[in-house]
């Protein structure tokens, strides 16, 4: 059996217009999950325009892809608020059993 090797720009290329439509579906349901976007480094323009376009379609935080140790503790962290505070530091579950989202941001 033979497989075709694709090298992340090619999945990059792929997937680019893949996630505002997807932060698009997330945000129109009636619980939506707090999501997270893992970016690549473009250019700085782009860059702006890319963490604009996520913030309005609703998410948590934008991130670069990490690279390092400390980029991937930066990402823990984001994933660690998320937990806080859309789950009260439990693992999500069912939307119908969930806690109400915490607003204290202190």
């Amino acid at each position: 059996m033979e497989y075709e090797t694709i090298d992340s720009d090619q999945i990059d290329d792929i997937m680019s217009g893949t996630g505002p439509r997807l932060l698009d579906v997330l945000r129109r349901l009636e619980a939506p999950p707090p999501t997270v976007v893992v970016k690549r480094k473009k250019t700085q323009r782009d860059d702006r325009r890319e963490l604009a376009a996520s913030l309005r379609a609703g998410a948590f935080a934008v991130i670069d892809r990490p690279h390092t140790t400390n980029e991937l503790e930066s990402l823990l962290d984001v994933l660690r608020r998320i937990l806080h505070r859309h789950y009260a530091g439990r693992w999500p579950s069912a939307p119908e059993s969930r806690p109400p989202p915490n607003t204290n941001f202190g």
